[in-house]
């Protein structure tokens, strides 16, 4: 083999090798750690619903503070084309599975090209947090059930257009003690006192 062949071989390798390697990363972050099980909730290279690190695969907030969570996407694709995005369903999920069709994009999570696009914050205690209060009138219908958030990643083939979709992470959650009153989601609390319940 000859010395030129030889260097654009070892380039070959290198650049499949590189290809091979890459992997997304989704952080999935508590900032209150409301759930008792650290802050960092998961944090998944692989796609899908990893929890093993949990004692539970669902994550409840009992608590009356309400939750500010951070969903952190690393090492996405760099293509102008692709893009990524959070969708928000009702109901549990496998490994690797997509969000069911249909399912709402949450506010502001669409990102275009960078491979680590901006965090995205859902604060449910602030009143101006868009992606907070789209979530908020989804759990008014139901607000007990279990809820998933994936992250999807849509790589586009440029020369034929077809789009790969791919569940790069995600994360259950459920809100036991939420009730609905007058049209507005409300803390629900059991205290017990020497006079009973209350």
């Amino acid at each position: 083999m000859n010395l030129k062949k030889m260097l654009l071989t070892t380039a070959l390798g290198l650049t499949a090798s590189a290809l091979s390697s890459y992997a997304a990363q989704v952080n999935v972050i508590d900032v209150f750690n409301l759930t008792g099980q650290g802050p960092l909730l998961i944090t998944n290279s692989g796609g899908g619903n990893q929890h093993q690190q949990s004692k539970d695969p669902v994550f409840a907030f009992n608590a009356g503070n309400l939750p500010r969570i951070i969903f952190q996407r690393l090492q996405f694709s760099s293509q102008p084309s692709d893009y990524s995005y959070l969708q928000i369903y009702k109901g549990t999920v496998t490994k690797n599975q997509n969000p069911p069709a249909g399912s709402p994009i949450i506010t502001g999570s669409l990102a275009y090209g960078p491979a680590d696009p901006p965090d995205l914050v859902i604060d449910f205690g602030a009143p101006n947090n868009a992606a907070s209060q789209q979530i908020q009138s989804i759990l008014l219908a139901d607000p007990n059930s279990v809820y998933t958030v994936a992250v999807v990643q849509v790589n586009v083939n440029t020369q034929n257009g077809h789009l790969n979709y791919t569940t790069r992470g995600s994360v259950q959650f459920q809100f036991p003690n939420l009730k609905v009153i007058n049209g507005q989601l409300s803390t629900n609390f059991d205290i017990t006192t020497q006079l009973g319940n209350g």
